[in-house]
């Protein structure tokens, strides 16, 4: 008899456990509605489990009167995006560390962006992590820890002794987890989440501003740590070595020189790419321009097809360059050209003129500001298009790209040419 009882209560605990994750995954449904159908019902469900594991014991309460961080703080920032975000996050890291350099400043980010942030030494410490969904791994999982490695991870975290924890980011199901796992004293970031898996401590959340400025937005978090808001210029340090080997692969190509990078995380953000040869064809006949294609190792057959649709000929640098060496190929340039992507940004953050293309995206969040920098997009058209994750289509045959002429881009280009030369 004693058996079956026993029997029965482990049938009775296994359908309540699954009752209960059943009905956290309606929460999460709910939460994220936009994302979830771009991504695996196991991904979801392993999220959920980890949120699940994240518990309440490190849950700590708010020990201080002030939002300023005491001395010798440690200070932990989630962002896991791509390399844009990260550079959109570099003023605020280094705003804290000029007025307080006691303060151990952490970041923590995909291992996709980990060698961009340790070329900033406002960072004390990188923490690689890779969160096992596809909007952010992009479908290589070869970063991902498996399931148990995960949760060590995690409450390895939660060990750390943060005073505050920052994500800007819209709230995704893995910063809600990193958050918990976390544990700090004070909250800071964008609202959102499960109400029934609260984050610990003060929290000095917002709701997200789609249409402030990446790096303005994130700086402003500045005021909830008790600290200056500053400006939020981005910057970008390139060495010696690869200012010598940009000049190395430029050779004697004469200025003007334009470099064009024609990919983007999603291809629903790219102008078509017959549209950028027929460009480059124009600033190389009108403009005399020398004209450099770069990308990603994954965007070596995007920058061929380009070339191969120009009657000009062109240097194809795609996959060839490392990060800096790309940044400083687009310094010694003088125009760049692209969509709104990490090397658009990487041209803002080094101070060369850029033509951006862009689509779904906002300008006011995301185009490099001032009179050097000039956007093209047919505002109206895009509407309910998921841009920031890889797995979602276009819902509109990427009308608002296609939108944009040759002449109308050529026109700006010229400017901006007739604007940065000597």
């Amino acid at each position: 008899m004693g058996g079956r009882h026993l029997l029965r209560r482990m049938v009775s605990s296994v359908a309540s456990l699954s009752f209960l994750m059943l009905d956290l995954l309606r929460q999460v449904r709910a939460a994220w509605w936009l994302e979830w159908p771009h991504e695996s019902l196991a991904a979801w469900t392993r999220g959920t489990l980890l949120l699940r594991k994240t518990g309440n014991a490190n849950r700590r309460e708010n020990e201080f009167t002030t939002k300023e961080p005491p001395r010798a703080a440690r200070l932990l920032i989630i962002r896991t995006g791509h390399l844009g975000d990260i550079l959109h996050t570099i003023p605020f890291a280094q705003a804290v560390k000029r007025q307080r350099p006691d303060v151990r400043v952490e970041l923590l980010a995909g291992p996709w962006s980990e060698k961009l942030a340790k070329r900033f030494d406002c960072f004390d410490e990188v923490i690689s992590y890779a969160p096992d969904f596809a909007q952010f791994h992009r479908g290589d999982r070869r970063g991902v820890l498996p399931f148990r490695q995960q949760v060590a991870f995690l409450r390895a975290l939660s060990g750390r002794g943060y005073y505050a924890a920052v994500a800007t980011s819209p709230v995704h199901l893995s910063d809600q987890i990193l958050l918990r796992a976390a544990s700090a004293a004070v909250t800071v970031g964008t609202c959102g989440g499960l109400g029934e898996f609260p984050l610990s401590g003060f929290d000095c959340r917002r709701a997200f501003d789609s249409r402030m400025r990446e790096a303005g937005w994130v700086s402003s978090f500045l005021a909830d740590l008790g600290l200056a808001v500053e400006p939020a210029p981005l910057t970008f340090p390139i060495t010696e070595a690869e200012r010598n080997r940009a000049a190395t692969f430029l050779g004697p190509l004469p200025p003007p020189r334009v470099v064009i990078a024609p990919g983007a995380g999603w291809p629903g953000k790219c102008w078509p790419v017959d549209r950028f040869a027929m460009l480059a064809d124009l600033l190389v006949e009108k403009k005399r321009a020398a004209v450099v294609v770069i990308g990603a190792g994954e965007e070596k057959k995007l920058a061929a097809g380009m070339i191969a649709q120009m009657k000009n000929s062109a240097l194809n640098l795609a996959g060839q360059t490392s990060l800096g060496e790309s940044a400083a190929v687009i310094a010694a340039s003088q125009l760049f050209i692209g969509n709104d992507s990490a090397p658009l940004h990487l041209a803002a953050a080094v101070g060369t003129p850029t033509l951006a293309m862009f689509g779904p995206t906002r300008v006011s969040k995301w185009a490099p500001p001032g009179a050097r920098n000039r956007v093209l997009q047919h505002e109206g058209m895009c509407d309910g298009c998921i841009y920031w994750h890889c797995n979602a289509a276009c819902r509109h045959d990427n009308r608002c790209m296609k939108a944009i002429g040759v002449e109308a881009a050529f026109e700006t280009a010229s400017a901006l040419l007739d604007y940065s030369s000597p």
